[in-house]
Order: structure tokens, then sequence, then C-alpha cells
């Protein structure tokens, strides 16, 4: 008796094929940390949020206090942070040469965000959150599909020939979401980025978010501001 193949998943829509949604390559996805799945089954898988018979909003890992709806970062997050700190990574590539190589893979990174406009923020991040659960991988890689298509069809791309995988992160965490009033004050009321930037005794505070956005260059930015402000107490 022979071997019989394992049946892949197909799909009826036309878009979805020619966007290659049925091609055969490297798939995984993330809740946090823990893989839930990999392989073509994804693309027949059900949404985390539906597969674990999650009826009611749900916030993964959370804090506690005025956190209880935030979702912190995990212990390998933290020492790699403390890797970067400590300068252990440049020097395992001190002298090594970059491979830079135009005919090799690239990979890109693609964050998603799921605005709603006229709604309010803590209802956004509610309904985000159920979105960014309830959304099956086949529908995030053919939004993803569908994306870099537009983005670099024009210059030769073709998305059933070109990705070899797609690796998707269900990581909802806290974001700042600046509301009116935060970059320029209020009237008799300075702004809270500009207080949050000041001293105070030997403390000062310094993080991309007092920028309003998250971003390496704004946090490098603003910790070289707070290291200035406590060295003029204690150097």
């Amino acid at each position: 008796m022979k071997n019989k193949k394992p049946r892949r998943t197909r799909f009826k829509s036309a878009e979805a094929r020619s966007l290659g949604l049925n091609a055969s390559i490297t798939r995984r996805d993330f809740l946090g940390s823990t893989l839930i799945g990999s392989g073509a089954i994804l693309l027949g898988a059900a949404a985390p949020a539906f597969a674990q018979g999650l009826t009611s909003p749900w916030n993964g890992y959370a804090g506690v206090g005025d956190y209880s709806r935030s979702n912190g970062n995990i212990a390998s997050v933290v020492n790699a942070a403390h890797g970067i700190r400590d300068g252990i990574y440049e020097a395992r590539i001190d002298g090594a040469p970059v491979p830079l190589d135009p005919s090799k893979p690239a990979m890109l990174t693609l964050y998603v965000g799921f605005p709603q406009s006229g709604v309010p923020i803590d209802r956004q991040t509610i309904g985000g959150r159920g979105v960014l659960f309830g959304t099956t991988f086949a529908d995030f890689e053919l939004q993803l599909r569908k994306q870099l298509q537009q983005m670099f069809g024009s210059a030769g791309f073709d998305a059933r020939r070109d990705i070899a995988g797609i690796v998707v992160n269900r990581w909802g965490h806290a974001y700042i979401a600046p509301q009116p009033g935060f970059y320029f004050g209020t009237p008799g009321n300075p702004a809270p980025l500009e207080v949050v930037r000041e001293r105070y005794g030997r403390i000062a505070f310094g993080h991309s978010e007092l920028s309003g956005r998250q971003s390496w260059g704004r946090a490098a930015q603003e910790s070289r501001r707070a290291l200035k402000q406590v060295l003029e107490v204690i150097a």
C-alpha cells in the first residue's frame, strides 16, 4: 500500500491563489513566546481565541494594580536587553564581516496595529486585542501577501515565488496613545512630557514614550538626556 501524501489546504479565492496562499512555505504562529501552531495546518486552523474556547476579552499575562491590563516583557526579552546594555553582542560580532548579499534571503518585520476611529482609547485596546487573538493565521498571511505585493510588485516581487516563510507573533503589549494636551499642554497646565522630563532629586526618567511614540532612536535620546541630568548632581 502506497503512503498517501498529506492533503494540502485549498483556497477557493482566486486572489488567495494568485498571491500564493497555498504555497508550501515555513509557517509559525506564536502567542506571546509560545508556539501554538506550525506548517500548512495553520491555513485551516482557528484563531487562538476560538481554539482555546475563550468567550470573553482575554488579556494574556498581565500586571497588577494600575497595570492589570498591561502585558510585560518575559524573562528572555529582559535578558536580551541586558545583553545589549552590557555589550555582549558587540563582542561576539566584532571584526566579523557583515553578511550583506542581494542574492541572499532578507527578513522583514511588519507591525500590525488595530486603530478604530471614533472609539475611546480604552475600548480600542480591548477591541484591538480581540482582533489580534481572533484573527486566523491564514487571514494574517493573506493581508501580508497583499501588502508586500502592493509595495514591491512593480519592482519584480512575486508573492507566490519570493516568500519562503512567515512567522506571526501575537504579542499585545502596552503602548502610549497621546491624548490632546500631551505635546503642548492645556490652558494653565504644562505638557505631561515636559513634567516627566524634569529631574526629581537624583531621579530622572528616560523612555521613548516621552516623545509620544516608541522608537529606539528616541529612547536613546531620552536616556542620554536623563543621564546628563543625574550627572549634574552626582558627578
